[in-house]
């Protein structure tokens, strides 16, 4: 039972990379990128999948807290820096895809 497990955590945090690394990838161009058709192209083709990568996370998370709890703590204990640094770069990128996709006469 202990591996299927780690079999699940596994699965869900290489998703969660997969899926995070179209998004993040997406929000870089974004930042880099000034001409405002290709803009709309990158939005257009991250917007039927954004934000769907961080259900994998939270999934990964709960499985941690659910069926190791000890490592779970260790981790989010022991890794503080780098668990807020995600989580302001998860909360970064999001805002600023989600400012960027709205029409011009909004802002």
């Amino acid at each position: 039972m202990e591996l299927t497990w780690y079999v699940l955590l596994g699965l869900f945090f290489g998703t969660y990379l997969v899926l995070g690394g179209y998004d993040y990838g997406v929000g870089l161009s974004l930042a880099r990128n000034t001409d405002p058709g290709r803009r709309r192209a990158a939005l257009n083709a991250v917007g039927p999948f954004f934000l769907g990568n961080e259900v994998w996370l939270v999934a990964a998370v709960g499985i941690l807290f659910g069926a190791f709890p000890v490592l779970e703590g260790e981790l989010l204990s022991g890794f503080y820096p780098a668990v807020l640094g995600a989580l302001a770069g998860v909360i970064l990128v999001t805002a600023g895809v989600q400012l960027r996709s709205r029409p011009a006469h909004q802002r």
